[in-house]
């Protein structure tokens, strides 16, 4: 089976975007933490569509003002274009140029999507910059000196993979203990009838294998509170329903398989809403 824009077989993708080094290491001197800043800064926007100095800040553990010293210095190179919005904590974002697009795929060794326009801010979706920005972060956190995720797909790249109905589209795919997890980061409120279609799909997605389990993030205890409610409602629900499309042996395992990770609230919280 061949993934939706490479004529690799899925799981070598997979295997591939997992494996592709994203651990930043305090360097021996400047230069070696130029050159390792600038390859990661644009493999990150690659997979991301987008990149702040908020997020270069904390992955490098450099100053807001380093932060965009690096990113500034990217445009000059030609790899990168700002992108000024009120939909970042920054009030900008940065985005790939074309020469920054075949940079990032001659990095990875993935083909990246390069959409020319001449308004750049049309090559990311400004309704979701902040949470893309978050998804970004969460997807580089560490634990101490070490990675927490042994390896991830983005959201962008998981779409291009799998784009079946039937499959939900998930923030992304993170490889944690040595199992496959579906991240969700969840910014706002939703109503009981998607997370019944969410469950569903969770459900048919854990049966084919994609994935172990689904950890659910966000930056609001309350939002986590509600989303874990509206699930136990459902689970005991949707099986009584009639023409139900969610079995109890379905629910069971959906039980065993949803995690709500609080421990991470305070920290994006603090971050993202100062």
């Amino acid at each position: 089976e061949l993934g939706a824009y490479t004529m690799q077989p899925k799981n070598e993708l997979i295997e591939l975007l997992l494996n592709i080094p994203m651990h930043y290491q305090l360097c021996a001197n400047n230069r070696a933490a130029s050159s390792a800043r600038r390859r990661l800064t644009v493999i990150l926007t690659a997979r991301f569509r987008v990149i702040s100095p908020v997020i270069v800040q904390h992955i490098y553990k450099i100053s807001k003002a380093k932060s965009l010293v690096h990113l500034n210095q990217l445009v000059a190179e030609g790899l990168l274009t700002l992108v000024p919005t009120h939909r970042s904590p920054d009030g900008r974002v940065y985005v790939l140029t074309f020469s920054g697009a075949a940079y990032a795929e001659e990095l990875m060794c993935v083909h990246v999507p390069f959409r020319s326009t001449t308004n750049p801010a049309l090559q990311f979706n400004a309704n979701s910059v902040m949470h893309d920005l978050m998804l970004q972060y969460c997807c580089m956190m560490t634990d101490g000196d070490t990675t927490l995720w042994k390896g991830f797909i983005s959201e962008i790249e998981f779409k291009r993979i799998y784009s079946s109905n039937d499959i939900r589209n998930i923030d992304a795919l993170v490889r944690f203990n040595k199992e496959l997890i579906a991240l969700e980061l969840e910014n706002s409120h939703k109503p009981k009838a998607t997370h019944a279609t969410n469950l569903i799909k969770f459900s048919h997605s854990i049966k084919l294998g994609l994935y172990k389990k689904v950890f659910f993030i966000s930056a609001s205890n309350r939002i986590l509170a509600d989303i874990k409610r509206f699930h136990n409602e459902l689970l005991d629900e949707l099986p009584e329903r009639k023409n139900a499309t969610l079995t109890t042996q379905d629910a069971s395992m959906l039980r065993e398989a949803l995690v709500y990770r609080s421990k991470y609230c305070a920290e994006l919280s603090a971050i993202f809403y100062p």
